[in-house]
């Protein structure tokens, strides 16, 4: 019972923890076991690190009433962002043929300053062949599939912290 009480009352410390230790999974597998991140890698890590960002705002905002629902608003929509965007690699790499002879962007800052936002994203979702390889897995699953189950597990706790935020204590 106190652990459910705990995660309805800490859930934002948990959110930005579990994205910061993502990204820092993240990061290990690129420098030190020298796996390149694809351009739909980067976008995962740029809604990570968002995500970490609007949790830390909302911990600071929390007496205003309007400013929790903004970012809870805010919170809940970057999630449904990264699970989109780790369903769509995750397809990626299940049907590599869907984007055969497409050519992937190389840079995401690049891509996102160099072509207007809606294209740079149409452009970024459609993948590549880069995003195509497998490069690791982990007990056997791959790494956009675990992102999306990060992502699910994450809406779940933000989507029951908010239903269950003005609930009294027993």
């Amino acid at each position: 019972m106190n652990i459910i009480h705990s995660l309805r009352d800490h859930h934002r410390w948990l959110t930005s923890g579990t994205a910061a230790l993502s990204l820092l999974a993240a990061y290990l597998m690129e420098y030190v076991h020298a796996v390149p991140p694809c351009i739909l890698c980067q976008l995962q890590r740029m809604t990570l690190f968002v995500l970490i960002g609007l949790c830390l705002l909302q911990n600071l905002s929390i007496r205003l009433k309007w400013c929790r629902i903004l970012s809870d608003v805010f919170i809940v929509l970057t999630i449904l962002f990264g699970l989109m965007v780790s369903i769509r690699h995750s397809w990626i790499q299940y049907y590599p043929d869907s984007v055969a002879g497409i050519q992937c962007p190389s840079n995401l800052w690049l891509t996102m300053n160099v072509y207007p936002f809606p294209y740079s994203l149409i452009k970024i979702m459609l993948g590549g062949s880069q995003c195509a390889k497998v490069d690791m897995t982990l007990f056997g699953i791959t790494l956009p599939v675990w992102v999306s189950i990060l992502m699910l597990g994450l809406l779940v706790t933000q989507i029951y912290s908010i239903r269950h935020r003005h609930k009294p204590m027993p």
